[in-house]
């Protein structure tokens, strides 16, 4: 859920941004996963999880959605961070972008 969350309010920030809108905040109500698997990427592993949303954006009702995430596992695997790709300006070049999730106790 936090790495949904993330990725939700990454996105909306970049929309609010660009189209110059007022900022609020999303928030992830629920999570059902239909699948996952890891796949090889340059700095190693990453899992990769498909499934269902629902969320809110400010001032809007409920959304449920598809979703995928691709998550990576910390050195010490206590960890989690949100993986996502990032293209280059000439679209063909693909970097990825690395967002720490928060560990909860």
């Amino acid at each position: 859920m936090d790495a949904l969350e993330l990725q939700i309010n990454i996105t909306q920030n970049a929309l609010t941004d660009f189209l110059d809108l007022d900022e609020g905040v999303s928030k992830v109500l629920g999570v059902k996963v239909d699948s996952s698997a890891f796949m090889d990427y340059e700095n190693g592993r990453l899992l990769l999880v498909y499934g269902h949303v629902d969320y809110t954006l400010p001032s809007t009702e409920t959304i449920n959605s598809p979703f995928q995430v691709f998550l990576e596992k910390g050195e010490k695997g206590q960890s989690w961070s949100l993986v996502r790709p990032s293209f280059i300006a000439n679209g063909s070049s693909r970097v990825w972008k690395s967002y720490a999730l928060p560990i909860k106790s």
